[in-house]
């Protein structure tokens, strides 16, 4: 890809020779303030950039509103991305050249005016579980364990996300006000509390 001139950041610790390489600090950092899920998804939306930009031999910086708005345009046309999937490029693609700006590295966002598609949501894919289907899964779980009965349950009654979960400690679960409660760190890496019931609380406590 061309852009192999060195940019310095005002940080004087940061050197970056094309920010777009997977192994470049600036990518690094960058990603390193999103949660993983979001890391792993943001880096995979830059690497599609990256190839864009190198197939049209433009350097990150050299790239204008209308370059990014013909990326988005041939992914669309080549089809299989949603446009919540297109939105989200969008979004990592202008996340990262504003936090370029934020360091110095760049003085333009042209991503930044490219207004993302409307997206409209079929509430019927995002249904969860029915009463019956949830019985049943932890009817399920009780064979596996009370580590699974209790994870089980802190997905179906307490509406955590798997990643959430896992992520979980032992410090995270506490009292407070009287009341058991799981601290997270949920989507977009903001932290949560939830209350525990008392009767999921049981299986945790085992």
């Amino acid at each position: 890809m061309a852009g192999t001139d060195i940019e310095r950041f005002s940080d004087p610790e940061i050197v970056i020779r094309n920010p777009l390489s997977p192994e470049r600090d600036a990518r690094a950092l960058w990603l390193s303030g999103f949660a993983v899920n979001t890391r792993s998804a943001y880096s995979r939306d830059i690497d599609d950039w990256g190839d864009y930009l190198a197939a049209h031999h433009l350097d990150w910086t050299e790239a204008t509103p209308p370059h990014v708005a013909d990326w988005i345009a041939g992914l669309r046309e080549v089809g299989g991305l949603s446009e919540t999937t297109l939105n989200r490029k969008l979004a990592a693609v202008s996340s990262f050249y504003r936090w370029c700006i934020e360091h110095g590295a760049n003085a333009t966002n042209p991503a930044a005016a490219i207004r993302r598609g409307r997206v409209h949501l079929d509430p019927t894919t995002r249904l969860g579980l029915s009463r019956d289907e949830a019985r049943a899964v932890h009817v399920a779980s009780k064979r596996y364990g009370t580590r699974s009965e209790a994870f089980l349950a802190l997905l179906t009654v307490c509406g955590f996300r798997v990643s959430e979960v896992l992520d979980a400690n032992v410090d995270s679960y506490k009292w407070v006000r009287g009341s058991r409660v799981l601290s997270v760190i949920g989507k977009g890496n903001k932290p949560r509390t939830v209350p525990v019931p008392p009767t999921v609380a049981a299986l945790l406590d085992r």
